[in-house]
């Protein structure tokens, strides 16, 4: 089970906010009284299993997150990277600064910077499905119909999915290390552009095991996301 193995976990911070707008990239920005960034790498830095942090962040932030660090009192945290050109490029590079052997078999989880409200029950959940079926991630289901449309002629449907066999996914996601490494060594090989670390697992023939997430596990994208950030805190913060 999860709780004999090594637990690390990979934030990932590398994005520059181009749908959000603005100078600074919104997982940096004020959420409370923390950077959205910094409600991440508080609750992996509470959990007990835990073991390992690395964070992956645009290097002129560098400073930033060192000096948040230290205000938040983080000591899990072992080790900043920088991020890639593209979000699995980020990922790889979180791996490559694990201090990890390879001696026993560990799990990590890989978590968007801008989804600041992870819960620590999601992650224990997650490191005991991916230590039964190698890859977990979390999800929603689908509440809308989703129609696929013509890629160039975007006003043309091309037919409705089937909404009962679709879900949001959510970060965190869980591997084992190793094999997550696997399928980000390939991808970096072919220059595969996956949506997420689920789908590079796919690609090496795993099937992730997805557990339903909570609709607060919200992701930072546009201005909106960051006022319904904001309702949430106050909310969370409430007896």
């Amino acid at each position: 089970m999860y709780k004999d193995k090594k637990c690390y976990a990979i934030i990932v911070a590398g994005g520059q906010g181009s749908r959000f707008g603005g100078d600074i990239p919104k997982q940096f920005l004020p959420l409370g009284d923390m950077p959205v960034i910094g409600h991440s790498l508080v609750a992996f830095e509470q959990n007990i299993h835990i073991d390992q942090i690395v964070l992956v962040v645009p290097v002129d932030y560098f400073d930033f997150c060192t000096d948040m660090v230290k205000k938040l009192g983080v000591s899990k945290l072992k080790r900043m990277v920088v991020a890639g050109e593209f979000r699995h490029d980020s990922v790889y590079n979180g791996l490559l600064g694990l201090n990890y052997t390879g001696e026993e078999p560990a799990l990590v989880l890989v978590h968007d910077a801008a989804r600041p409200f992870v819960k620590g029950e999601r992650i224990d959940m997650l490191l005991m499905a991916s230590s039964l079926y190698g890859a977990a991630t979390l999800g929603l289901p689908v509440t809308d119909t989703i129609k696929e449309v013509d890629k160039g002629r975007f006003t043309i449907v091309e037919r409705t999915l089937l909404r009962e066999k679709l879900y949001a996914v959510q970060t965190p996601q869980a591997f084992y290390l190793d094999k997550l490494m696997t399928a980000h060594e390939m991808a970096q090989k072919e220059r595969y552009l996956g949506h997420d670390d689920c789908e590079l697992m796919e690609a090496i023939g795993f099937k992730p095991h997805i557990l339903i997430g909570c609709p607060t596990n919200i992701k930072i994208t546009h201005n909106i996301d960051m006022a319904l950030a904001k309702i949430i805190l106050d909310q969370e913060a409430k007896p």
